[in-house]
């Protein structure tokens, strides 16, 4: 196909949400002209919140909390136009079945608490955590700049020079080739503390597995322990922010844009064809939506097979007709936003991500998050709302159905779990939801620098979750990508 006019954009954007928003607002404050495509009635993608579960019920699909409030792009600007977060005291707690005092970790300016939290189980556990806590502080600037920076030699071997500068002189593993477990085992002694920073590792570092993982948890997990914050009102309040941003910066937003087809003309890309026959002209093009299905509009060979999406995190929506308290709870600065239960020992948790990595479905268990601590808009008026995420092998490839059958299991096999940690109160579950994961190429394969996110296609880049710095709502591969845009 070719195009039959002039361009009438600098850059279209395929897909609206948080990336795609982000893209098309840097993209725009930087004098071009930009238009967001996005096949769903609504923008916000993965950070898009609604009320399926009933209007008194704000549902959560995937993201819920944010992770890089503190250097991600365009904070300042979200803030001018009314985006507000709080950043609960208590940030991270491991709860055990049989009624031990929950091991809890706090903001950024609450240590003290966190010291003496993990001092109930050793001293010198928490004398040395705080400790990495603290000096991770100062990685605030390198963080950032690892979030908007392409990944190259300079940048990896820059950040592994701060980090070895950060933490000299603690008793840690010193081999770049460490893995998170080998970090975690050997520089702490408390079954308790392991339990709880293996959980962090791998909800915030990916594999602890993994060689040269140890310098991923101290360089970036370590910094993001104390900074999950809880927007205002939910997510939709982000999306909404981040759309008002973008259309402050005359980015065009279109919804029911389904893309069919890419225009090329000498070769390179000129446009995208929507479902519904209109044309979007553009000399460059940008995608969100994941390795495979941009190769799939370009028609672009396709690479030696892999494995895609080995692992899928399952949100549970689990309505109770009052709230929860887990026994390990003794007081209200133990209830954290995310808790983690269905592992009490470091063993149980090492086992499960092994099963987890064999393809077999572990015990329920996960990540309890309960963002109404620190943000009353989101309660019910009636009863508690509980989101559950768990960890299990990829099941992208699976249907709607099959997702459906898991999803009435793991709402009664999830609630019956957690009534093992449940204190005096026994509330009854009154109903419960498992969304889908997103169906999109997750999976990160690494280039170097400019490449990483150029296709073989002249004018055709990617962003999203599949490029450094990976998904989340940060926008990290969408302020790279436009700065690349904007030097052209």
């Amino acid at each position: 196909m070719s195009a039959s006019a002039d361009p009438g954009y600098d850059v279209v954007v395929l897909g609206g949400g948080y990336t795609g928003l982000v893209l098309s607002a840097l993209l725009g404050a930087a004098g071009r002209h930009v238009a967001v495509l996005e096949q769903e009635s609504e923008l916000g993608g993965r950070a898009r919140a609604d009320h399926a579960l009933g209007a008194d019920l704000i549902h959560h699909p995937h993201a819920v909390l944010l992770g890089f409030a503190d250097v991600m792009p365009l904070r300042h600007e979200l803030r001018s136009v009314g985006l507000r977060w709080a950043v609960p005291v208590a940030q991270h707690a491991l709860a055990f079945a049989d009624g031990r005092p929950a091991v809890v970790l706090h903001r950024r300016d609450h240590l003290r608490m966190t010291h003496d939290s993990i001092a109930a189980v050793s001293r010198a556990d928490a004398t040395l955590l705080v400790e990495i806590l603290q000096r991770s502080e100062t990685l605030s600037i390198a963080v950032g700049r690892l979030l908007v920076t392409a990944p190259d030699l300079d940048t990896v071997v820059r950040h592994l020079d701060a980090v070895h500068a950060v933490y000299s002189g603690l008793p840690l593993p010193s081999s770049v080739e460490a893995t998170a477990i080998e970090l975690i085992t050997t520089a702490f002694v408390s079954p308790e503390v392991q339990s709880l920073l293996l959980a962090l590792a791998h909800e915030f570092g990916g594999d602890p597995f993994a060689p040269g993982s140890a310098i991923g948890f101290l360089g970036v997990v370590a910094w993001q322990i104390g900074r999950r914050a809880v927007p205002i009102g939910g997510m939709g309040s982000v999306v909404a922010a981040i759309r008002a941003v973008a259309a402050h910066a005359g980015a065009d937003l279109f919804t029911d844009a389904r893309v069919v087809g890419l225009i090329r003309e000498e070769g390179r890309v000129a446009g995208a064809v929507c479902a519904d026959g209109r044309i979007i002209s553009a000399p460059s093009i940008v995608s969100t939506l994941g390795e495979v299905a941009t190769h799939e509009l370009a028609e672009i060979p396709a690479e030696p097979a892999r494995t895609l999406g080995t692992t899928s995190v399952l949100r549970q929506h689990l309505v109770l007709d009052a709230p929860l308290r887990l026994a390990s709870e003794r007081a209200t600065t133990d209830r954290a936003v995310q808790t983690f239960f269905g592992w009490d020992e470091p063993t149980e948790m090492l086992d499960r991500l092994a099963m987890i990595g064999r393809g077999a479905f572990p015990a329920p268990g996960g990540a309890l998050l309960r963002p109404t601590i620190a943000d009353a808009t989101q309660r019910p008026r009636e009863g508690d709302l509980l989101l559950v995420d768990s960890t299990f092998p990829g099941v992208q490839t699976l249907s709607g159905e099959e997702i459906e059958g898991i999803g009435r299991y793991l709402s009664a096999a999830t609630w019956s779990r957690l009534r093992d940690y449940a204190g005096g109160s026994e509330p009854r579950l009154l109903a419960g939801h498992v969304a889908p994961p997103g169906r999109g190429d997750r999976q990160i394969r690494l280039r170097p620098g400019v490449e990483h996110y150029r296709t073989s296609v002249p004018g055709l880049w990617r962003a999203g979750a599949g490029v450094h710095p990976g998904g989340g709502v940060h926008g990290g591969s969408a302020a790279i990508v436009a700065g690349l845009l904007s030097e052209r």
